[in-house]
């Protein structure tokens, strides 16, 4: 999970609507989060985002 803390208006809708009581702004890869998408579905400006990091090959 990423949060561009420059777009983010400290709204508090990510951290109202998620079902684990996790605040994506203040903690965005809490070991808590389940990585639902709720909260960047939430966010009206599009400061979080989910993203999947992959190993280095050899």
């Amino acid at each position: 999970m990423e949060c561009n803390k420059k777009t983010c208006v400290s709204c508090g809708k990510c951290h109202n609507i998620c079902p684990m009581d996790v605040g994506p702004v203040k903690n965005p890869n809490s070991a808590e989060c389940i990585r639902c998408g709720k909260c960047v579905a939430s966010c009206p400006k599009e400061s979080l985002a989910l993203k999947f990091v992959y190993g280095k090959k050899g």
